[in-house]
């Protein structure tokens, strides 16, 4: 596994994110659980003043370290949803 920075962005149907080396997004009606965490799902350690921000689509866990003040944000505006729940970015 590796830690590639991105920038993240939200907009009403998707999540971007990007670096100078690549360019991708989620739809969010694509996206079947958004999860917050304290602990990334292989066990490895992270900053504790991070929080997961962890995506899972058709059977593939995505993860996004945040700062924990940014997290909040984000919490607010992508919720966390189990699967079945409809995705929406408020």
């Amino acid at each position: 596994m590796e830690k590639i920075p991105v920038a993240l962005s939200l907009a009403a149907d998707a999540l971007y994110y990007e670096n100078p080396d690549l360019e991708a997004s989620f739809e969010l009606n694509r996206i079947d659980e958004i999860e917050y965490s304290e602990e990334l799902a292989t066990g490895r350690m992270h900053d504790d003043n991070t929080l997961v921000l962890r995506l899972r689509s058709h059977g593939q866990a995505f993860e996004f370290l945040l700062d924990k003040p940014d997290s909040k944000k984000w919490m607010e505006l992508l919720p966390a949803r189990a699967s079945g729940q409809a995705a929406r970015a408020v």
